[in-house]
């Protein structure tokens, strides 16, 4: 009771002796208190009285019934406003409705921005307007995609074709039964299993797809979203911060705010100088210009999902609203640069507590401790997680996405035991574990150890999603079939990720592709390996200027890449 936070509402409430007990037992006729109804804490204000009855009398039981008055009060839940998308195809194609539409949207703005003087001068206010504008203009020029239901097999033609079927088959079986009958009703059972196993794959068919399509752009959340749907995982709803109670959650975050924001602010009266990290880039920090705009008009993708202000793509790009939009820019960086100064006024403190560092390129009996302006020490650690994946040791790394990969192979493990096709077995094995597993695998640098154990722990998961027992003695050339081995696929995007950053000019990563070091020496035993040695396994070739002048001609890497892929493992 105390685990689940429950009372029993019996004893809240003053009853005579007879009105108490719930159980009279046989023999002895001794009467006993063992029938309660529990509920939980914050329900118990609701629970109204609680009494013993004698209405099963009747049916020679020996328990009585034990009935709550519960009173409730609901309160209508005000949910969140419907999405509703629109189609916008037409605005692609049709130069005269784009005319139409800025027309419309500029017109509804003027006349809003004449209605009200509450706030002229408000940037959040006239965006407000901008985007109410938007949306009535949506709602007038263009039509409404219906909402997309989730699959439901029941529903497509051919089940439901089936289904009459079987009903038919039923009637006719209870109206002449006989052994024809009794054979076509199963039958009809069996077609009807089967429709739905199609639906069901063709379903999933389309989902593998959506996978693949994200595991190509390196978007791991897209394999973890069809896990957890086809496995009905939900995801974990928020929890509150811990207090054990509403009056104890207050007092945590009240401690919470007042170290973050109750601290005197420091600034020093000089202006401190800090050195640049990184050479300096060409960027521009006046308002923003028309040709900055048109530039980044022509980047945006369509059919990309609106933010919260609820304005498409399509309509940034394909409508002339070029002026209204570079005033709200304007403003909104106007309002950055205020925020800014107000931050830098009042003094911005470092938290000692989730500030860490990590020491690289020092000696093992390395001493050194930073300290925070209040003198305390920042704690040291050995490695760091950035975007998923481990920074220091490779090793590392392979060691968590191995075990995030089991997890996920184990999630799908009905599917691995079910009599699924294996084209769809693979296909969706390289969908979600594979794409588990080998994340970040652009950035790895691989000895020829721990390339062995990739490939076995690759193979072992992909020869228990087909069902493969060692004692068949499969080859793995049998077991793959056309998937490329792991050693093979890292390599390929990895060279693919290089030649990238080579021609890319403007990334600071372009600096850092072929850099070496050129002063000190090199301590005594065997050199880790790092990105440029790997670069040099792939192509087989000695020379970083070789290298690099291949991948500035894209054909000629994409020959490099393509023969590297081919390589026997």
């Amino acid at each position: 009771m105390l685990e689940g936070n429950l009372e029993a509402t019996k004893h809240r409430f003053q009853k005579r002796p007879n009105k108490l007990w719930t159980h009279l037992s046989d023999g002895t006729l001794s009467k006993s208190q063992i029938d309660y109804i529990l509920v939980r804490r914050k329900w118990r204000n609701s629970i109204k009285d609680t009494v013993v009855s004698n209405s099963f009398n009747s049916l020679g039981s020996d328990h009585r019934a034990v009935m709550s008055a519960v009173k409730l009060s609901f309160r209508k839940c005000q949910a969140a406003p419907r999405i509703v998308r629109y189609d916008y195809n037409p605005l692609k194609q049709s130069e005269e409705l784009q005319e139409k539409y800025s027309v419309e949207v500029r017109n509804r703005f003027s006349l809003l921005l004449n209605q009200e003087h509450e706030e002229p001068h408000n940037p959040t206010a006239e965006y407000g307007k901008f985007m109410d504008t938007v949306h009535e203009t949506n709602k007038k020029l263009l039509e409404h995609i219906p909402r997309r239901r989730r699959d439901d097999p029941s529903k497509d033609v051919r089940v439901a074709e089936r289904r009459r079927n079987l009903f038919k088959a039923k009637e006719d079986y209870h109206s002449d039964p006989s052994e024809e009958t009794r054979d076509f009703v199963r039958y009809c059972k069996e077609t009807l299993e089967s429709s739905y196993a199609v639906v069901a794959e063709e379903s999933l068919s389309s989902k593998i797809r959506q996978a693949e399509i994200a595991a190509d752009r390196c978007k791991n959340k897209e394999s973890w979203a069809l896990i957890n749907d086809i496995t009905g995982r939900k995801n974990k709803s928020s929890s509150l911060i811990d207090g054990g109670s509403a009056e104890g959650r207050l007092k945590n975050w009240q401690e919470h705010l007042k170290k973050l924001l109750g601290q005197p602010p420091v600034v020093p009266d000089e202006e401190m100088e800090v050195p640049t990290v990184h050479p300096p880039q060409d960027i521009r920090i006046d308002h923003f210009s028309k040709e900055e705009l048109l530039e980044a008009r022509k980047s945006i993708k369509e059919g990309k999902a609106f933010g919260e202000d609820g304005i498409a793509p399509e309509i940034l790009k394909r409508v002339d609203l070029d002026d209204l939009i570079l005033r709200f820019c304007n403003q909104a960086q106007d309002l950055l640069h205020s925020v800014e100064l107000a931050a830098n006024s009042i003094g911005l403190h470092l938290n000692e507590s989730k500030t860490k560092y990590i020491g690289v390129n020092l000696s093992d009996d390395d001493s050194t401790i930073i300290k925070a302006v209040s003198g305390e020490e920042l704690e040291k650690v050995d490695d760091f997680v950035y975007l998923g994946s481990r920074i220091i040791r490779t090793e590392r790394d392979f060691e968590v996405r191995k075990g995030k990969a089991w997890g996920a192979w184990h999630q799908l493990q009905d599917i691995w035991k079910s009599g699924m096709r294996r084209d769809m077995k693979i296909r969706l094995f390289r969908a979600t574990v594979e794409s588990v597993l080998l994340y970040g695998w652009e950035t790895w640098t691989i000895g020829h150890c721990l390339e062995k154990r990739i490939n076995g722990c690759y193979s072992r998961m992909l020869r228990m999603a087909l069902n493969i027992s060692w004692k068949e003695r499969i080859r793995n050339v049998d077991v793959f079939g056309n998937i490329p081995m792991p050693s093979v696929m890292i390599a390929n995007r990895r060279m693919r990720m290089a030649g990238h950053i080579a021609r890319h000019e403007d990334l600071l990563a372009n600096k850092l592709l072929f850099w070496e070091p050129q002063h000190g020496h090199r301590g005594r035993g065997r050199p880790h390996l790092n990105y440029i040695d790997m670069l040099k396994r792939d192509t087989s070739l000695s020379s970083t200027d070789e290298i690099r002048t291949m991948m500035l001609d894209r054909d000629v890497w994409r020959g490099v890449v393509a023969a590297r892929t081919k390589k026997p493992t």
